[in-house]
């Protein structure tokens, strides 16, 4: 409304009106005035400017008092020189701002002092001090006045103004109710099309990677190891899930193609395991067991390159070299190639403690031997041949161009190869070593039966006359045709005679011996090789039957002589006298031999007394036969 200028003795100086020219006013005292006191307590305070509320005539006056203060040019501080004061327009300063701009809520709002002064829209009044102390507390608050008031006060920061609003908590209910209700249908209808147009949006975001994401783990669960994941490197949840995704997958991968490696070793392992095991069930002879064995270890494992077997000789001293793969093996067989058992190489270590010996590398080892012949080898691998928990009996030794290539699941299966061909060297060792007991038996009953039909034929020469089918006589050329079948165990044909006929001889054999010769002279016009296995049948037929009628014979004699041995015996059976028994065994086993003389002596007592040990004296029998019966 007016602005004012005042000196530090409270005497105006210049007033100024809205509408009017600046007028001085000389000698105006406004010391009195409440702006003035507020304005010097401003200065003691050292604020530079204040607010000043009064009430005048049921009007409130509020003026802004500014302190006016200058530079002195002596001192260079600045002292006051007087106060500016300005009147505000109470109504469209204060009055307006009352107001509500709505009827939404049904409320007085109004401004409060310390000293008591109330503002509101229709004027201002005082107030008793300690209710306006009740309603200005410095601090916004929220709280109940009545029953029906809700009341909010909040002070106004740089003023002595406090804010109070009441109104009543039913009308505020009721309109806030209503107005809920009124636009409910509206809110409804617009969260509802904010729900379907966030649920497509989405739905466009989300559906498609998650079924690219679906079509990748579905080709995963086929073995397809390589569709793209396009969604991997988004920077959202679903690229990291996919993302994810894409690490499992690759992880998966190489966990399967591992896997697949380690079930093609293994199965490469059994395989090799079967067949070695089969080979060594079916072969019998050592040195082809032994061969084989080496050489199909080196076929089945890549990473080695030489295989050789060694077996301890008699007097186990020496580990000796029976089988060898390649050219080197070959020179090491030629040269006899051994090694001491207890020797410093891995197989005399091997020998000696029965336990698998590794060199994973050679260049460090301590028991590895460098061969001359194998100077590739990087790593050595020893595992001994058992019979048994205790029994040695060689080692089998394998060696690579790898350091350290030997796995735990490689060794075992080497050692059960190892066991497997142990086995199958003794099992070869007893089956040649029962053909060469049967070849010794054979031979041994074929030389029995031999000798029985040299026996037999020299008994029955003197009885046996030679007979002939036919009319022809013994030449000297068909004795030598005999001779030749004989000799050579076959069928041997004669150059035709003048009679026309070809002389055929056929060797009678019993088993690998041959007892003599049939020689037939067959027509010439009818000789055919029918003939021949005609006349082999038949001699085969009459060598089972000489060889039955022998062994009849034999039965015969054996019975005889079973027969008379008893007789024999049952005669001294019933002698109690001494003298009795001696006579009947002389003359019972001279008539049983026809030997011309029979003697019996009885050995005197060791101690040269002539006494024997039951008391008698031991005495002799003598008995002649010239003519036994």
């Amino acid at each position: 409304e007016k602005i004012e200028l005042l000196d530090n003795q409270g005497r105006l100086v210049l007033r100024a009106l809205p509408g009017r020219a600046n007028a001085l006013v000389v000698a105006e005292d406004l010391s009195d005035t409440n702006a003035y006191q507020v304005g010097r307590n401003a200065e003691l305070l050292g604020r530079d400017q204040d607010l000043s509320v009064v009430l005048q005539s049921g009007q409130p006056v509020i003026e802004i008092i500014n302190v006016v203060r200058v530079l002195d040019p002596a001192t260079g501080t600045r002292i006051n020189i007087g106060l500016l004061v300005g009147t505000i327009k109470v109504e469209s300063v204060l009055t307006k701002n009352l107001q509500l701009g709505s009827n939404f809520f049904d409320a007085q709002s109004y401004l409060v002092t310390p000293t008591g002064i109330l503002i509101t829209t229709e004027g201002a009044r005082s107030i008793r001090p300690g209710e306006a102390q009740a309603l200005f507390n410095g601090q916004a608050h929220l709280g109940q006045h009545t029953d029906d008031a809700v009341t909010y006060s909040s002070p106004i920061r740089g003023t002595p103004f406090q804010f109070v609003s009441q109104g009543s908590a039913s009308g505020v209910s009721g309109n806030i109710l209503n107005y809920l209700l009124a636009r409910m249908f509206a809110l409804a209808l617009g969260l509802l099309g904010l729900v379907v147009v966030l649920v497509l949006g989405m739905n466009q975001l989300v559906s498609p990677p998650l079924a690219r994401l679906r079509a990748a783990i579905q080709a995963m669960a086929r073995g397809n190891f390589t569709d793209p994941v396009p969604d991997a490197r988004r920077g959202d949840e679903i690229g990291e899930l996919a993302g994810s995704f894409a690490d499992m997958r690759l992880r998966v991968q190489l966990l399967v193609s591992d896997l697949e490696q380690r079930i093609e070793a293994r199965t490469r392992d059994v395989s090799a395991t079967q067949e070695i095991s089969h080979y060594a069930a079916t072969q019998r002879d050592l040195q082809t067991l032994l061969d084989r064995v080496v050489n199909l270890i080196t076929e089945r494992f890549p990473n080695i390159y030489h295989a050789q077997i060694f077996l301890v000789d008699n007097q186990a001293r020496y580990a000796v070299l029976r089988a060898s793969t390649g050219e080197p093996g070959k020179q090491l067989l030629g040269a006899g190639h051994r090694l001491a058992i207890g020797s410093a190489s891995v197989i005399g270590q091997v020998t000696e403690l029965g336990e698998v010996v590794i060199a994973r590398d050679t260049a460090e080892s301590k028991v590895h031997r460098r061969n001359e012949f194998l100077p590739d080898t990087q790593a050595e691998l020893a595992i001994p041949l058992k019979l048994g928990d205790d029994q040695i009996i060689g080692a089998l030794d394998v060696q690579s161009r790898q350091s350290d290539t030997f796995s735990e699941d490689q060794v075992l299966v080497l050692q059960t190869m190892a066991d497997q061909i142990a086995i199958a060297i003794e099992n070869a060792r007893l089956f040649q070593e029962s053909l060469r007991r049967l070849e010794e038996i054979e031979r041994s009953r074929a030389a029995a039966t031999l000798r029985s039909w040299r026996e037999y034929m020299r008994q029955e020469r003197a009885q046996v006359k030679s007979s002939q089918a036919g009319l022809l006589p013994v030449t000297l050329h068909s004795d030598e045709l005999r001779q030749s079948a004989i000799a050579a165990g076959r069928t041997m044909i004669g150059q035709p005679t003048e009679r026309n006929t070809i002389p055929v001889a056929v060797p009678i054999r019993m088993g690998e011996q041959v007892l003599g010769a049939v020689e037939w002279e067959l027509p010439q016009e009818n000789f055919d090789h029918n003939q021949l296995l005609l006349a082999e049948e038949l001699v085969n037929r009459l060598a089972v039957s000489l060889e039955n009628a022998r062994l009849f014979q034999e039965s015969q004699r054996a019975t005889d002589r079973e027969r008379m041995v008893n007789e024999i015996a049952a005669r001294l059976t019933t002698q109690t006298d001494i003298d009795q028994i001696l006579q009947t065994a002389v003359r019972e086993v001279g008539q049983a031999l026809r030997a011309p003389q029979v003697s019996i002596r009885l050995r005197p007592d060791n101690n040269g007394n002539g006494h024997s040990t039951n008391g008698h004296t031991n005495t002799s029998r003598l008995s002649h036969y010239d003519k036994p019966e």
